[in-house]
């Protein structure tokens, strides 16, 4: 804020989707957000310096000839290797779309388990292939901009026989449950609640994720907790 604007210079990165999703007559379609791109094309000027009988045909000949060929060659293999790129991106989103469609309906929390081995077999690619594809992609969904890579997670167990929980599913869960929380549930206390809902995990687990959320530990929640009452009823008194 100002007048700190005054040392030092912000600047602001904004995640612009590389590709939406959209229901259209009850089907979700893909679209490669790429209009304000402009094509990639040769310029035919170039192009007809090399074609025989042209205006310019026996003017280039030996080593200038060759040079001249070898970057429309390069150019040719770029605007295609884009093209393919392009072609490859839309191929991985429609093949996420089959398995996760689920999320894209219902929104967030219904995620399943994913893996890239599973979209690489589905779209015939190597494994490395889908980990470049969806890294540093994103897509806009109806429930807001998600990257790529959102859409892969472990799985936990189902104790009741169905299908297997998707581990960022459990994370959102535990979130959720913290903030509800009217009393700091414990690890094992939010254990206990997710084994009564069918989702079979350790402790151990739920303390890693919690780190990963920036969640404190039950008793540090508890004397925030504390400590906020206690504020509160000063400033009533006052």
């Amino acid at each position: 804020p100002y007048p700190g604007t005054l040392y030092s210079d912000v600047s602001h990165d904004y995640i612009v989707p590389d590709m939406s999703v959209e229901d259209v007559d009850g089907r979700l379609e893909v679209f490669v957000e790429d209009e304000w791109i402009p094509e990639l094309k040769i310029n035919e000027e170039y192009r007809d310096l090399m074609k025989t009988g042209g205006k310019f045909s026996g003017k280039f000949s030996g080593e200038d000839k060759e040079y001249l060929q070898s970057k429309l060659n390069a150019a040719s293999v770029l605007i295609k290797s884009i093209r393919q790129r392009r072609h490859t991106m839309i191929q991985v989103m429609r093949s996420i779309i089959r398995h996760q469609e689920a999320f894209f309906k219902s929104g967030p929390g219904n995620l399943r388990p994913l893996t890239l081995r599973e979209i690489a077999a589905d779209v015939e690619l190597h494994e490395s292939t889908i980990s470049r594809i969806t890294t540093n992609k994103y897509v806009q969904t109806r429930w807001g901009i998600f990257e790529l890579k959102h859409f892969f997670s472990s799985s936990l167990r189902n104790t009741s026989g169905g299908d297997d929980h998707s581990a960022r599913n459990i994370k959102e869960r535990i979130q959720k449950l913290v903030q509800e929380e009217k009393n700091p549930l414990s690890d094992q206390d939010i254990v206990q609640v997710l084994k009564n809902e069918g989702v079979e995990i350790a402790r151990r687990t739920v303390a890693k994720y919690r780190k990963i959320l920036k969640i404190l530990p039950a008793d540090r929640r508890r004397k925030l907790q504390g400590l906020k009452q206690q504020s509160s009823q000063g400033y009533t008194r006052q």
